[in-house]
């Protein structure tokens, strides 16, 4: 039922993986033994219907693994040197379609007991409270770039520098957008 006007936002934190071509996430029925048949493919039942519907504006967060399971930024840019009202104008997109996973296909998505969160998480919710500067884009704007920098950043510095995992966990965002867009705005301080 949604429309070209509409905005929406799915978040899922989660049990995930990956099997048979597809990533999949686990329902309140799912069953270890029948994982195809118990398990949500997140191309089916999210990211098909989303396409299909018409909506221009879409933000899908997933805390999950996406680990293999057996079947049974650059340099300068043309955003750098715009002034804040070009800035302004440039992130305000009208269409985009964007995914943000907690971990890169082949990974796992790691708690923290300290955080009460899984790690990915706990630095998503400081940015869409605006209270984490580095997520911000010139000190007020969340947008897709440097939200997905953010993350990429500051979750792979934990799991490394705060943590005893030996892991590897690297959040993925897969944007479809014809520029950078503005997810929320934020106003300086005074």
């Amino acid at each position: 039922s949604l429309d070209p006007n509409d905005q929406f936002i799915f978040y899922y934190a989660g049990h995930g993986f990956y099997v048979g071509g597809t990533n999949r996430l686990t329902a309140w029925d799912t069953h270890p033994t029948s994982l195809t048949e118990t398990t949500v493919c997140v191309r089916d039942v999210l990211l098909t219907p989303i396409e299909l519907s018409g909506c221009s504006k879409v933000l899908l967060f997933i805390d999950a693994c996406a680990v293999p399971m057996p079947d049974g930024v650059l340099g300068r840019d043309l955003v750098s040197s715009m002034d804040k009202s070009e800035f302004n104008e440039f992130v305000s997109c009208r269409k985009y379609l964007t995914l943000f996973m907690s971990c890169s296909p082949g990974e796992k998505s790691f708690p923290s007991q300290a955080l009460k969160h899984g790690v990915w998480t706990f630095h998503l919710l400081l940015a869409l409270q605006g209270r984490e500067p580095r997520a911000l884009d010139r000190g007020e704007w969340l947008t897709d770039a440097s939200l997905r920098d953010y993350l990429h950043q500051v979750v792979v510095k934990y799991i490394r520098d705060k943590t005893e995992i030996k892991s590897q966990q690297n959040p993925y965002a897969s944007v479809n957008a014809s520029h950078r867009f503005e997810i929320l705005r934020f106003e300086p301080d005074q």
